[in-house]
């Protein structure tokens, strides 16, 4: 089973920084990091839609495989952290 880890977001948000700054002059740019303000459930559409309405350029999201192969938006593979589940998101099915 496939798990997307934090080496590889990395490169992928480097990746697509680079991709969009080729051949015009480097602008930095804001991305959001799973709505870090706090007001909005994590890894969330408002979360996503506050960030962007708030100026970022971009959203940077976590996501996880479940048992049956379903993407799903979360950050750490520990259930735990903001649910009541335990176990890693990749032992349960999406439905």
């Amino acid at each position: 089973m496939m798990v997307i880890n934090n080496k590889l977001q990395a490169l992928l948000v480097v990746l697509l920084i680079s991709i969009s700054s080729l051949g015009k002059t480097y602008h930095p740019k804001v991305i959001a990091h799973r709505w870090g303000g706090g007001e909005y459930p994590e890894n969330t559409i408002i979360a996503f839609e506050r960030s962007l309405r708030a100026g970022a350029d971009g959203i940077e999201l976590d996501i996880q495989l479940s048992k049956d192969g379903v993407i799903m938006l979360y950050h750490s593979q520990d259930l735990s952290t903001i649910t009541e589940a335990k176990g890693k998101v990749s032992d349960f099915t999406a439905i």
